[in-house]
């Protein structure tokens, strides 16, 4: 009879290594708990400093503007040309060149040609007809529709007449109103602007937008004017003094146009990711901080394209 094989107890596993291995998981389990807290955090950090920015650093930035700590003109005040005949904002901004870092002027720039050219005769669409005869007012030339509110628009010979008078010209705190030099029928403006005294009833809305929230849940504008609907998205909010150009209509050529479109972005308190091209039509609707301030509030959003990039 054949004897059996002796069975051999299998050898113990040294005890340290035992608990090595046990450890090993968790090490894992900690390290991707830390990379995963790190890139969330990154995340926070990046979508924080880029897309929002509280409302104590927007009224920290009123602040500063108001001390002249930020300089939103385009070169030293001793460069503008001051003897601009025109009134409001922007009026002396010197259109005819941007300026170098070392602030002295660039060369005029070619004019655009296009500009200059002839308005087509159009008829006003018959509903613009039907509220003029209503409210007998033929300054009545659109409607804009901002943060779910509508209301008329009229466009006066200057600049001056609806800061003190409301729809049917009557002395009041004033009306909306389309800047008096805004060509109507587009095309031909790089920037169609909308005026709003510190004491209309829009004045509250246009405020609002300093709200990083209220500024998320309204961020497209509608504005039909005489000659068809248009719509509009917000690309950029911000405070600045009235010597920078954002109230200017038409630039001297498409590039200035296009470098100014890059400060009314950079200026914006939110970053809302839209890019902003020489080829675009802005909306700019503005308003004084307050009665006789020199500072205004200013939203502007480029004219919706059907193919968007």
């Amino acid at each position: 009879m054949n004897n059996p094989k002796k069975f051999k107890p299998r050898k113990k596993t040294p005890a340290s290594r035992q608990k090595s291995s046990e450890k090993m998981p968790w090490v894992t389990v900690g390290v991707l708990a830390i990379l995963c807290a790190a890139s969330l955090t990154t995340g926070i950090v990046y979508w924080y400093t880029t897309y929002f920015r509280p409302v104590e650093i927007v009224t920290q930035a009123h602040l500063e503007v108001a001390a002249g700590d930020i300089n939103l003109a385009e070169g030293p005040d001793s460069e503008r040309d001051t003897q601009s005949e025109e009134t409001g904002p922007g009026a002396d901004y010197n259109a005819s060149g941007m300026y170098n870092a070392d602030g002295t002027q660039t060369e005029p720039p070619v004019q655009n040609e296009e500009i200059s050219q002839p308005r087509p005769a159009a008829e006003p669409l018959p509903k613009f007809v039907t509220l003029r005869e209503e409210y007998g007012n033929d300054d009545i030339v659109g409607i804009l529709t901002l943060a779910g509110q509508e209301i008329l628009i009229v466009q006066g010979d200057d600049n001056e007449f609806y800061l003190t008078h409301n729809l049917s010209g009557e002395y009041s705190d004033g009306w909306i109103f389309l800047d008096y030099e805004a060509d109507l029928l587009l095309g031909y403006d790089h920037n169609m602007v909308i005026h709003v005294p510190a004491g209309c009833e829009m004045f509250s809305v246009l405020r609002s937008y300093i709200e990083y929230d209220f500024f998320l849940e309204f961020p497209t504008i509608s504005f039909s004017t005489l000659y068809g609907p248009f719509d509009w998205e917000i690309f950029s909010f911000y405070v600045a003094p009235a010597a920078f150009p954002f109230a200017v209509a038409n630039h001297p050529n498409d590039y200035i146009w296009g470098d100014m479109l890059e400060q009314f972005t950079l200026l914006s308190f939110y970053n809302t990711m839209l890019d902003v091209t020489m080829y675009d039509q802005i909306l700019t609707i503005t308003a004084p901080t307050a009665p006789g301030s020199d500072l205004f509030y200013v939203l502007q959003a480029r004219m919706l394209r059907l193919i968007t990039s």
